[in-house]
C-alpha cells in the first residue's frame, strides 16, 4: 500500500471515525451514569456492566484522540470499535427484543443498536472502499513494506 493510499484511507475514515467515537461516548457515558444510579444492580452484575461500559468509553476516547492526532493510525481501532460495537448490539439487542421489557425501552434500544451498526458500517465501508480491512501503514495484513 502506498503512502498516498494510506493518506486517502485515513481521510475517508476521519469523519466516520469521529462520528462513531462521539456516538459511542454518548451511549456509554449515559450507560455508566445509569449503572451508578441503579441501586438494584449489585455485585458481579454491576461490575461486569460497568466494566463493559467503561471499556466502550475508553475505546471511543482512544479512537477520537487517534483520529485527531494520527489519522493514519485510526483505521484499525476504528474497524475494531465498529465491529465489536455491532457484535455487542446484535447480541444485546436481540436479548432486549426477546425479553419482557416495556415497548419504549425496547424501541430505544433498537434505535441505539441500529445507529451503532449503521455508523460502524459507514466506517467499514469507507475503509474497504480505499484499501481493504487489512490496510495499515505496512500494507495489507501480513505484508511488510
Amino acid at each position: 500500500m502506498t503512502s498516498d493510499t494510506i493518506e486517502r484511507t485515513s481521510r475517508r475514515v476521519f469523519v466516520p471515525g469521529l462520528v462513531l467515537a462521539a456516538w459511542t461516548l454518548l451511549l456509554w457515558t449515559t450507560r455508566v451514569r445509569n449503572i451508578l444510579a441503579d441501586d438494584a444492580l449489585t455485585g458481579w452484575s454491576r461490575t461486569w456492566q460497568l466494566g463493559a461500559a467503561i471499556g466502550f468509553v475508553v475505546a471511543a476516547v482512544g479512537l477520537a484522540v487517534t483520529s485527531l492526532l494520527r489519522p493514519a493510525l485510526a483505521v484499525r481501532p476504528g474497524m475494531a470499535l465498529a465491529l465489536f460495537g455491532a457484535a455487542w448490539w446484535i447480541v444485546r439487542g436481540t436479548g432486549v427484543v426477546l425479553a419482557d421489557h416495556p415497548l419504549g425501552f425496547t424501541v430505544v434500544h433498537v434505535v441505539l443498536a441500529i445507529g451503532t451498526v449503521a455508523i460502524g458500517a459507514w466506517l467499514v465501508r469507507s475503509v474497504l472502499a480505499e484499501g481493504g480491512a487489512g490496510s495499515t501503514r505496512f500494507g495489507r495484513a501480513g505484508e511488510r513494506r
